[in-house]
């Protein structure tokens, strides 16, 4: 999977007291990604960059969370802009290649969604039946993943069946509302998430397999 390119223009804005500046990033990373921030291949004005797109506290004219990147002086110097200036940035954020959760194995996710359930009083068995629902995998392919180096990204892309009904999913998990997360792996990471958060609190089975 290709991560996506965003292109817009943008003006540099100062941080005086750092002599600093940053340009803002016009997306809502959470809702499009599922991440607060997330490393980033970016060029100004066809200068490249690799840096991060971040919150650090600014916030758009509504109130809203904006995030941003910051624009080093020596890029500023290079590119010859300046506070007020307007730049063209792209920026493709390095989230399949360099996000923990992609990088880390199904094996070692696994453990940690079974301890939160069972830590609640749900079983195993409940655990792999809402991990059957969402991707189709059986019992017996569950167990020989956890015996493979199978990747997380890796295990909901090669999924037997996704549920057509997962998409009735609601909720918010790690502050995101997960029927908002653009990035489709993300999302499915975020829909199992969720569902494990149900299993914990005490839903009932019949209620959490839609």
């Amino acid at each position: 999977m290709k991560n996506k390119l965003y292109e817009f223009e943008a003006v540099i804005e100062p941080v005086p007291e750092k002599n600093g500046a940053f340009v803002r990033f016009p997306y809502d990373i959470k809702k499009e990604l599922g991440v607060g921030r997330v490393k980033a291949e970016v060029t100004f004005d066809g200068l490249l960059y690799h840096g991060s797109i971040v919150n650090m506290g600014v916030k758009n004219a509504d109130g809203s969370i904006c995030y941003i990147i910051g624009v080093r002086k020596d890029i500023r110097q290079k590119i010859g802009k300046q506070a007020g200036d307007v730049v063209l940035v792209t920026a493709r954020p390095q989230l399949i290649e360099e996000g923990k959760v992609y990088q880390m194995k199904f094996s070692k996710i696994y453990p940690l969604l079974l301890a939160k359930a069972q830590k609640k009083g749900r079983t195993k068995e409940e655990v792999d039946q809402v991990i059957q629902w969402l991707t189709g995998y059986s019992a017996q392919e569950i167990e020989a993943l956890l015996g493979s180096d199978t990747g997380y990204s890796a295990f909901f892309q090669n999924a037997p069946h996704l549920n057509e009904n997962r998409h009735k999913i609601k909720g918010t998990v790690c502050g995101v509302k997960v029927e908002e997360i653009t990035e489709p792996i993300m999302q499915e990471i975020r829909y199992l998430d969720k569902l494990i958060d149900e299993l914990a609190k005490g839903k009932a089975m019949e209620k959490i397999l839609r």
